[in-house]
C-alpha cells in the first residue's frame, strides 16, 4: 500500500514512520484520519549514524548494528500498535556516506524494511511542517 493510496482511505489507518536522521533515529506510530494526524506514540534512540562521516566519507561498521538494533525495536513496537505501514526515511548521513546504500541494503535484508534517503530539499520541507504542524 503506498502513501496515496493511504491518503484516499475512508477509515483510519496506522502508520509507523522511522526518521534514521545524523545523530538520532526516531518512531513516530500514528493514526491517520483524512488530514488529521494523530500521534500514538514517539520514541528515539541515539545512533551517532553520522559520526566521522566528514572525515572518512564512511558510517562506521559498528553503527551498523546499532541502526539495526533501533529497526528491530522500532519494528517489534510498530507491530504491537497493529500499524498498516512501516516508512523508513534517512536523511544527510545517508545521503552524504559513501557505503549509505550498503547499510540500506544490510537493513532491508534483516528487517524487510527498505528505508528511502530523502533529498536536502524535501529534508527542509518535511521539518518544516512538522514544526508548524503544532500551531
Amino acid at each position: 500500500m503506498n502513501g496515496s493510496q493511504l491518503s484516499q482511505r475512508n477509515e483510519p489507518v496506522k502508520i509507523a514512520s522511522i526518521d534514521l536522521g545524523t545523530n538520532t533515529a526516531l518512531l513516530l506510530i500514528a493514526r491517520v484520519e483524512k488530514d488529521k494526524v494523530i500521534p500514538l506514540h514517539n520514541a528515539q534512540i541515539i545512533l551517532r549514524l553520522g559520526r566521522n562521516i566528514d572525515a572518512s566519507g564512511l558510517i562506521q561498521k559498528e553503527v551498523f548494528d546499532k541502526v539495526l538494533n533501533a529497526i528491530i525495536e522500532f519494528k517489534a513496537t510498530a507491530e504491537n500498535f497493529n500499524v498498516d505501514k512501516i516508512i523508513a526515511i534517512g536523511t544527510s548521513a545517508l545521503r552524504d556516506a559513501k557505503n549509505g546504500d550498503q547499510l540500506i541494503e544490510f537493513i532491508y535484508q534483516k528487517t524487510g524494511i527498505k528505508i528511502r534517503v530523502i533529498s536536502g530539499e524535501e529534508e527542509a520541507r518535511l521539518t518544516y511542517f512538522g514544526a508548524v504542524s503544532g500551531l
